[in-house]
């Protein structure tokens, strides 16, 4: 072989590689391309979510502070409650034994049962309220 075919050959492996790195340079700029635009796409999701995420934060802790709210409300409630229940049945027991008028005694207990069972019935309709979701109490008024 002489000099020149030696020349041609590596000058035809070289033209084969350069063909060969220009496809694979054409892959990789139009994969380069795809992974730039889904990464374009996903910083978009992620600035939604981040976005998503501060509003449903602000929610909790809206929330939060209603449950805290209601919970005091609860508790001063439950505290009115004992003190009443206690008032009646401090007054009924001093009618018990203060008061000779057994007709009038019998009246006041009737009237203070009659009122234990009103709040019992008015507490137990509060509590169905509570337990309803917005649209049952909707049906429920109509």
């Amino acid at each position: 072989r002489t000099d020149f075919d030696l020349l041609k050959d590596n000058n035809q492996r070289l033209m084969d590689a350069n063909a060969s790195a220009g496809a694979s340079f054409a892959a990789l700029n139009q994969h380069a391309k795809q992974m730039s635009k889904q990464n374009t796409q996903l910083t978009k999701e992620v600035e939604s979510l981040k976005v998503q995420n501060q509003k449903l934060h602000i929610l909790q802790v809206e929330l939060k502070d209603e449950l805290r709210m209601k919970q005091a409300s609860y508790v001063a409630e439950a505290q009115s409650r004992l003190q009443y229940h206690k008032a009646m049945q401090k007054i009924t027991d001093i009618m018990q034994d203060q008061c000779r008028d057994h007709r009038l005694v019998e009246k006041i207990l009737q009237v203070a049962d009659e009122c234990e069972g009103e709040f019992m019935q008015m507490e137990e309709r509060a509590v169905e309220s509570e337990e309803m979701d917005p649209e049952e109490m909707s049906k429920s008024k109509s």
